[in-house]
């Protein structure tokens, strides 16, 4: 249960702009022939070039399109609750210790408190 996650604007953006990207170069991989046959357009060259090779483009696009989009969006940021009660939030703790990772420790200590009071 993640909540309050931040995300600048500008990378939420770009996360968005990739994603059209992505699917529509996917759709043109796969749909090219139709779309430029009802717009009256020859097929491009290139196009006939790489139509054998379709498959491999489209897991590629897929692939790193989605890695690059998970970099672009990921903050990192996650919550730890038990029995209902948040006891660890990664957001409070970046933002008190400056982007230091948070150690196993640190999340157990809070656990420990609730469970051994």
């Amino acid at each position: 249960m993640l909540s309050h996650a931040v995300l600048g604007m500008f990378q939420a953006f770009l996360g968005k702009v990739l994603s059209v990207a992505q699917y529509g170069s996917i759709g043109l991989l796969l749909g090219g022939e139709q779309l430029f046959g009802a717009m009256g357009w020859p097929v491009p060259e290139i196009y006939q070039q790489y139509k054998d090779k379709r498959t491999g483009i489209v897991m590629g696009i897929w692939l790193l399109g989605n890695a690059i989009q998970n970099g672009l969006t990921s903050t990192g940021a996650f919550e730890v609750f038990f029995d209902g009660e948040r006891v660890s939030n990664t957001m409070n703790h970046h933002k008190q210790n400056h982007h230091k990772q948070t150690s196993f420790q640190q999340l157990l200590q809070p656990l420990r408190n609730i469970m051994f009071i």
